[in-house]
């Protein structure tokens, strides 16, 4: 917008499409993913 010049009305949100609802069966799985994450993370945030 700032290069064309263009107002706010080029900038419309787009049309939803489809809304996907977590699946709860899945969070002891996404839990333990992130569990993993999080350890990773801690072991190698002070490496260099």
């Amino acid at each position: 917008m700032a290069a064309t010049g263009a107002g706010a009305e080029i900038a419309t949100l787009p049309k939803i499409a489809r809304v996907i609802d977590p699946d709860p069966t899945l969070k002891d799985a996404f839990d333990a993913g992130h569990a993993r994450f999080r350890a990773a993370q801690s072991a190698i945030k002070d490496l260099k």
